[in-house]
C-alpha cells in the first residue's frame, strides 16, 4: 500500500508527436511547463520533452490516467429535455439531449461535446460510454479501456458514387470534370482509408475507484496535489447543472469555465 500511495495521476496524450505545429505537441509543452506528468502515445517514434512516444500498435499498459484533455469547460450549454415515461410526480427529466461548445485555447482547438440521457430506453439498459471524434480518427472510452480507430484521407476529394455528381446534366458534368482536373489533376480516386482498430485495456485487477481513493488519501496524509479537487469537481458538475437550466429556461446557458461562474 505504501508504494501505491506514491502514485500520481497522469494525463494521456493520444496522437503524440514531436511536430511543434500540432495541438498534441502544444499540449505536451504546456503540461511539462506546469509540471504535470503525461504519457505520450502515437504511431510515430520520437521524444516529446524527454518522454518517449509509446507505440499505439504495441498496446502499452496504461493505468492511473487522470485526464485526456486540458479543457477547463464549455462556454455555452444548450439542451432540450422532457418527461416522457415516469409521470409519477417526479420533476426530473427522463430523456435529455445537450450540446456544449468549447472554445479554442492555447491547449486545444475548438470542439463540441454532445451528451444524451435516455431513461426510457427501449433497449433496457442501453450503452454507456464516451466517444471522442476527431478529424483523424475516433476513440471510444468505456470502463477501464478504450478503442482507437484511425482514418487517413486521400490527397484528392474525388467524385462520383454517393454524391450529387450523377444528378448533374451532361453539360454540368463536363464543366465539373474540367474544373476538377484544373484543381486536382487526373486522380479521381478520393475518399479515405480506415486503419485497423486497436483496443487498450487496463490490467484485470485494476480498479479506477481504488486509484482515485489512493490519490485522495495521499493528499490528506502528505499534502500532495489532489488533481480532482473542488475546482475540478465544480468544472465537471456545473455544465451538467447548466444542462438542466437550459432545458427549463428554453435558452442557451453561458458559462465562464475559468472564473467558474454563470455569465
Amino acid at each position: 500500500m505504501d508504494s501505491a500511495l506514491n502514485k500520481v495521476k497522469l494525463t494521456l496524450i493520444v496522437g503524440a508527436t514531436d511536430n511543434p505545429e500540432r495541438y498534441a505537441y502544444r499540449a505536451a509543452d504546456l503540461l511539462q511547463a506546469e509540471g504535470v506528468p503525461f504519457i505520450p502515445i502515437g504511431i510515430k517514434k520520437g521524444l516529446v520533452f524527454g518522454e518517449e512516444i509509446l507505440d499505439l500498435r504495441q498496446k502499452p499498459a496504461l493505468t492511473g490516467i487522470h485526464t485526456i484533455t486540458e479543457a477547463k469547460g464549455p462556454n455555452m450549454i444548450s439542451s432540450i429535455a422532457n418527461l416522457k415515461l415516469w409521470k409519477d410526480g417526479r420533476d426530473a427529466y427522463d430523456i435529455f439531449n445537450a450540446i456544449m461548445n468549447y472554445q479554442a485555447s492555447d491547449k486545444h482547438g475548438a470542439f463540441h461535446v454532445t451528451t444524451r440521457v435516455n431513461l426510457t430506453d427501449g433497449e433496457g439498459k442501453g450503452p454507456f460510454g464516451l466517444k471522442l471524434i476527431g478529424t483523424e480518427g475516433v476513440i471510444d472510452v468505456n470502463g477501464n479501456g478504450f478503442k482507437l480507430r484511425t482514418i487517413k484521407r486521400r490527397a484528392v476529394p474525388g467524385y462520383g458514387g454517393y454524391d450529387s455528381f450523377d444528378s448533374f446534366s451532361k453539360k454540368q458534368k463536363e464543366e465539373f470534370k474540367k474544373w476538377y482536373k484544373s484543381e486536382y489533376g487526373d486522380d479521381t480516386d478520393g475518399g479515405y482509408d480506415l486503419g485497423k482498430e486497436m483496443a487498450f485495456d487496463a490490467p484485470n485487477d485494476y480498479d479506477d475507484r481504488l486509484d482515485h481513493m489512493i490519490i485522495f488519501f495521499n493528499g490528506i496524509r502528505t499534502g500532495s496535489t489532489i488533481p480532482e479537487d473542488a475546482s475540478f469537481g465544480l468544472r465537471a458538475a456545473a455544465p451538467s447543472i447548466a444542462c438542466n437550466l437550459s432545458a427549463e429556461q428554453l435558452k442557451p446557458i453561458h458559462w465562464d469555465p475559468i472564473a467558474m461562474k454563470l455569465i
